[in-house]
């Protein structure tokens, strides 16, 4: 589960340092994030990109992109412990350019 909470916290960053790239649209960062949450075996991951448009909103303004995976996917052992717990990782970033 170290790897899964890790897994999802570097796409979350990843998107989201993606979304602060010049012409870079939610589908973009949606895209990025589940190439790498898919390169580390990552199964049913949900992106979440809000404000969704991540190309518009002003610079200066937060958002965050948060991947979340729904540990019973992905557990190598018994999940018992986890149940249908949800794991997810989130990085808040400001906005630095809005390409307008």
């Amino acid at each position: 589960m170290i790897y899964l909470k890790q897994s999802l916290t570097i796409a979350a960053y990843e998107g989201a340092r993606l979304a602060n790239a010049e012409g870079s649209t939610e589908a973009d960062v949606v895209a990025r994030c589940d190439q790498i949450l898919t390169d580390r075996r990552v199964k049913s991951p949900t992106v979440t990109v809000s404000p969704a448009s991540i190309e518009t909103i002003p610079e200066g303004t937060d958002f965050f992109v948060e991947c979340s995976a729904p540990c019973a996917s992905n557990v190598v052992v018994s999940s018992m412990f986890f149940g249908s717990k949800t794991l997810s990782g989130r990085a808040e970033f400001v906005k630095k350019y809005n390409g307008q």
